[in-house]
């Protein structure tokens, strides 16, 4: 196996994109020796749900005759979307 190999072959990336808690231990290779490593790195990571939500929580729309326009304003909040 070349060194381009075992470098690929340790590079750590999470499997699953879902929300929750991950954890590595990442070898810290020296000097490209593979099999001994120098010391070892624990990452803990959490990745979180994309979420909306809305302000105010509900609007209520009083009733007004036909044909007459009824408006209201809200504000939307957005957070952990990648884009």
């Amino acid at each position: 196996m070349s060194k381009t190999e075992k470098l690929h072959k340790n590079l750590y990336s999470p499997i699953s994109e879902e929300p929750g808690q991950y954890d590595a231990l990442l070898k810290v290779i020296l000097n490209g020796n593979f099999d001994k490593p120098y010391q070892y790195l624990q990452v803990l990571a959490e990745y979180k749900a994309p979420k909306l939500w809305f302000d105010p929580l509900a609007i209520v729309l009083t009733p007004v005759p036909l044909l007459t326009e009824v408006s209201a304003e809200f504000t939307l909040f957005a957070a952990q979307f990648t884009q």
